[in-house]
């Protein structure tokens, strides 16, 4: 266990970092001056990508030299299986809503501890917002403009699954995922799975859900987030259970969450439903 000082000063670096990383990226996406390649199925990568991997990179490493590394855009390095802790990063989710101009996209990082998510922060630089937490110090939010104006966070802890705010992917809402859920749930599709999660910690809509695949470094900062309130929780929905990560394969399929409740409902739910995972996007 570490301790409470390490846990506040790991906080504090860790937001630091993607605090840095998001004003890089906000610079970027307002200069419009950036060039974008094509990793395939993965979708686009641009030059903001890697500036922000570099600038994670160091900070992160910096705050605990001997804890491994797993990011989108970094070679993965199986040495990380080895490691007590894990930084796990996405420079950028949301890359395709970046390159169109449009604000959904956000900044993620999270650090494990054997396997465990022990903290996180997600910023979203055009909507000047960044959420943070860790299990013994709760959540909060500032303006990425203004970090000194911090908020307390709550997770909802709405009791009735029938007709409760479920934010969900815009990818998968447009190829009819959830059509047949829509007369049960309020669908709110928006964009960027990191910042989904993080504004459900921050307070903002009931349960988070996908029934796509989503890689570790899509998740576990907002993942951290949820699971640093009382009473919550984030299962995959494949294996039913929380994720522990720094697995070979960095990969789960569906993921619930929010509070502990309203995840046991839709877990029911999902099964009595049958409703089908897909295998890729």
């Amino acid at each position: 266990m570490i301790t409470s000082t390490e846990e506040e000063s790991l906080l504090q670096g860790l937001t630091a970092a993607v605090h840095e990383a998001a004003l890089a990226v906000l610079s970027v996406f307002n200069s419009k001056d950036f060039k974008v390649s094509s990793k395939g199925e993965a979708g686009p990568l641009t030059t903001a990508d890697l500036l922000a991997n570099s600038i994670l990179e160091t900070k992160l490493s910096q705050l605990l030299p001997d804890a491994g590394w797993l990011s989108e855009e970094s070679v993965d390095d199986a040495r990380r299986l080895s490691r007590r802790f894990l930084w796990v990063v996405d420079p950028i989710d949301g890359t395709r809503e970046f390159v169109e101009g449009l604000t959904q996209f956000s900044v993620s990082a999270g650090l494990c501890d054997n396997g465990l998510p022990l903290m996180g922060a997600v910023a979203m630089p055009a909507e000047n917002l960044i959420v943070y937490g860790s299990k013994n110090l709760g959540v909060k939010k500032a303006p990425l403009n203004a970090l000194t104006r911090i908020e307390d966070c709550s997770l909802s802890g709405r009791k009735e699954l029938e007709g409760c705010v479920m934010l969900v992917s815009q990818t998968e809402d447009k190829r009819g995922t959830f059509d047949s859920l829509k007369q049960d749930f309020d669908i709110r599709p928006m964009g960027s799975i990191a910042r989904k999660l993080a504004l459900l910690a921050s307070g903002e809509g009931d349960l988070v859900v996908s029934l796509f695949p989503k890689n570790d470094w899509d998740i576990c900062g907002g993942v951290a987030m949820i699971l640093s309130h009382p009473d919550s929780n984030v299962i995959d929905l494949r294996t039913q259970a929380q994720r522990l990560y720094n697995q070979a394969d960095p990969k789960s399929f569906g993921i619930c969450g929010g509070n502990s409740g309203l995840v046991e409902a839709f877990r029911r739910y999902f099964l009595d439903k049958n409703l089908t995972l897909r295998e890729k996007y």
